[in-house]
């Protein structure tokens, strides 16, 4: 049996918030405060929902009948990819 350990690295999705919260023409840094205190007033907390992430990398190890891999990913579609097999 192949065993799989992976940890998803996200950050705010910028673009999302700059297009879609009627955040266009405010600085990067103004668009993430704005992001996570609509966040805070609507839920109680600043941690965004999945939907407003972006991916920056997947870092996944396999083991394999004791053949250990660590492997790293920039997309979601390239790490389904590599752990299809």
């Amino acid at each position: 049996m192949k065993t799989i350990i992976y940890d998803i690295e996200t950050i705010p999705d910028l673009d999302f918030g700059r297009k879609h919260m009627n955040l266009d023409g405010l600085s990067d840094e103004d668009i993430g405060r704005s992001m996570f205190f609509q966040q805070l007033q609507k839920h109680g907390s600043e941690f965004l929902p999945i939907n407003l992430h972006k991916i920056i990398t997947i870092s996944f190890v396999t083991e394999n009948k004791g053949d250990i891999e660590l492997s790293s990913c920039t997309s979601l579609m390239h790490f389904l990819d590599s752990i299809k097999d």
